[in-house]
C-alpha cells in the first residue's frame, strides 16, 4: 500500500486528494502512523487538545480515523505554514 502523501485530481469532479487513492477510507493506528510521524501518545494528545480529528469507533475496542479529516488535517497545516511565509 502506497502511504506517501500526494495532491491527486480526480477527473470526474475536479475535487483534489491529499492522500494517494490506494490509502483505505478508514485509517488505524498501522495506516495512520507513516503518514503524521508521530508516536501513539503524542497523537492521542493531539486529539485531546483539539490539535487533531477525533477518531470514530468502528467496532468494540477499535477505532480508526476517516480519510477524509486526515486530507483536512494536512490541508490546515499545509496552509498554516504557508500563512507564515507570507507574514
Amino acid at each position: 500500500m502506497l502511504l506517501v502523501p500526494t495532491v491527486n485530481e480526480t477527473a470526474s469532479t475536479g475535487q483534489h486528494s491529499i492522500l494517494s487513492p490506494d490509502i483505505p477510507l478508514f485509517l488505524d493506528w498501522k495506516d495512520l502512523k507513516p503518514i503524521v510521524r508521530f508516536s501513539r501518545a503524542t497523537l492521542h494528545r493531539e486529539v485531546n487538545a483539539n490539535r487533531f480529528p477525533k477518531p470514530i469507533t468502528t467496532a468494540a475496542q477499535k477505532t480508526a480515523w476517516l480519510k477524509p479529516d486526515i486530507e483536512k488535517w494536512i490541508a490546515a497545516r499545509i496552509a498554516a505554514r504557508d500563512a507564515e511565509k507570507v507574514a
